[in-house]
């Protein structure tokens, strides 16, 4: 777990009114199940200005990985995951997107050098995040 880019994911993903929420479950390591359910599993924590949604001809590992790479991210991301092979692991962004996108994994991969971001949830939900303005 690294509080650092879960922090920053926070911060520029979440609306307002949930983070303090969320930054409470980081503040203490028994938590951190807790800040993953409901990080993940709620789409609705994210800010609306963050999210681009993608087209069903986009929800592919190359277009995702284009369309975040438009947004300046590049390199290694960081991985939030209910998969524990992958939860925590900093990686290749282009490896993980293989892994995750199409999967419904319920997983956010964060690039901190956009900061960019794309979340895939157990509902199908597929979007780019990216921070705002």
């Amino acid at each position: 777990m690294n509080t650092k880019y879960l922090e920053d994911i926070v911060i520029n993903f979440v609306r307002k009114d949930r983070r303090d929420r969320l930054l409470g479950f980081l503040s203490t390591p028994k938590r951190y199940d807790d800040f993953l359910e409901a990080l993940l599993r709620d789409d609705r924590f994210f800010d609306k200005d963050c999210i681009v949604k993608l087209r069903a001809d986009e929800q592919n590992p190359a277009s995702v990985h284009q369309a975040i790479t438009r947004l300046g991210a590049s390199g290694k991301c960081y991985v939030a995951s209910l998969d524990v092979d992958l939860d925590g692991q900093i990686l290749d962004l282009h490896k993980v997107l293989e892994k995750v996108v199409g999967t419904s994994s319920e997983s956010l991969v964060y690039v901190p050098n956009g900061p960019a971001g794309y979340f895939e949830g157990h509902e199908g939900w597929r979007m780019i995040l990216r921070r705002k303005n």
